[in-house]
């Protein structure tokens, strides 16, 4: 099945790249630069495991019970999440075809968005986290290839199986020797049976437009670290060429696909008039989401990249950590709840934080129309499943 697939890739790559770059957003230029497709290819085919052929330094009995353990973790995620999520979005969503997906807050998150809306062509996700070099592999010591299977089983697996990344989660895997971002990004991917066909990295620009880089570049970047962006995260292990990624996919009915991850830092000062809220804001009308998002979208200091969710999404679908439903509706917006809610999980140890807990608490009780079929994002303290979706008027 896999070399079938790499066989259409490596046929219809010309036309998914002129496709994609045909309906690209504006200011991302035709992609250039280094593709580490050969470095994808690897992690998707041994690591994520979507080969019956077991990688040099493994012997195929044991490669053959990873394999068996990821794809049945897939399975699992496909029959415990993806078929009971989709047909409730199918329900609540607008008719027409999604092109672009905005996720704001949405680091190794991949699969959930693709689950929400399938029909996708790019989606975007926007986090902290940085989406790691690939340059170690392919894995040539056989004991390190071991350690790489074991942490993509732990922390992978934990994905299919929660639907979500705790911190915990994703500093394990940022821990180890993989990159991370693109780890889980390929390995969700895979769910859906769509495979690599070109990584680059890029710098999204100051006016918007994104500047992919070749090896040179990279090797000028080598000593430069990736800064850590918020105080309260971990230090990026990857030369500053590694943060943001674009990978584009092969779905296995021949459509392409473009997975774009940007590492940023979300809060006023550094997302209003930047190079990033450019982009965003060239995208136009888009739909969105965000879940897990430690409740940020609640305060003042991240009041531009809401502005930004609630003016450009056609349609938004959010858990308690977005947006609060009074916000957006002062702010011209429909409302809808789902499920139930009885207080925030995280972060609302202050007076705001508690009212705006109870309060929402309130809106939920009186305003909920229906019941969310699993979790989307964060529980509550009481663990009730919940959604809250966000419509023009």
């Amino acid at each position: 099945m896999f070399r079938k697939s790499l066989l259409a890739a490596a046929v219809l790559l010309p036309a998914i790249l002129a496709s994609c770059g045909g309906k690209k957003a504006p200011g991302v230029e035709a992609p250039q630069g280094r593709d580490f497709i050969r470095e994808a290819r690897y992690l998707h085919h041994f690591l994520v495991a979507v080969s019956n052929e077991a990688p040099a330094g493994v012997s195929p009995a044991e490669y053959a019970k990873h394999r068996d353990y990821m794809e049945s973790q897939r399975q699992r995620f496909r029959s415990e999440y993806n078929d009971k999520i989709g047909p409730f979005m199918r329900s609540i969503r607008p008719s027409g075809d999604t092109k672009t997906v905005v996720y704001p807050f949405g680091g190794s998150d991949l699969a959930v968005a693709i689950a929400c809306f399938p029909l996708a062509e790019e989606i975007v996700t926007i986090s902290l986290e940085s989406a790691g070099d690939p340059r170690r592999l392919p894995l040539t010591n056989a004991a390190t290839l071991r350690t790489a299977l074991a942490t993509v089983r732990k922390y992978l697996g934990t994905y299919y199986t929660e639907h979500d990344n705790s911190y915990d989660n994703v500093w394990g895997m940022e821990n180890g020797v993989l990159p991370a971002q693109l780890t889980f990004s390929l390995g969700e991917a895979a769910i859906f049976g769509m495979a690599p066909v070109s990584l680059r990295f890029f710098r999204v620009e100051s006016n918007g437009t994104f500047h992919y880089y070749d090896d040179a570049e990279i090797a000028s970047m080598e000593k430069t670290k990736g800064v850590k962006i918020h105080g309260g995260w971990f230090n990026p292990k990857c030369s500053h060429a590694f943060l943001n990624m674009e990978v584009r996919f092969l779905r296995p009915d021949g459509r392409p696909f473009v997975h774009r991850h940007i590492s940023a830092n979300l809060e006023n000062s550094f997302y209003s008039n930047s190079g990033l809220e450019k982009y965003l804001l060239g995208l136009g009308k888009v739909d969105v989401m965000t879940k897990g998002a430690s409740y940020l979208p609640w305060r003042s200091d991240f009041s531009a990249i809401s502005r930004y969710m609630l003016g450009a999404g056609d349609f938004m679908c959010a858990d308690a950590t977005g947006i609060l439903p009074w916000h957006a509706e002062r702010a011209g917006s429909r409302v809808s709840v789902y499920g139930s809610f009885l207080a925030a999980y995280i972060g609302t140890n202050d007076s705001i934080g508690k009212s705006n807990s109870l309060a929402l608490r309130k809106y939920f009780k009186e305003k909920a129309t229906g019941q969310v079929p699993v979790r989307f994002g964060y529980g509550d303290r009481g663990g009730e499943k919940h959604m809250i979706v966000y419509r023009p008027k």
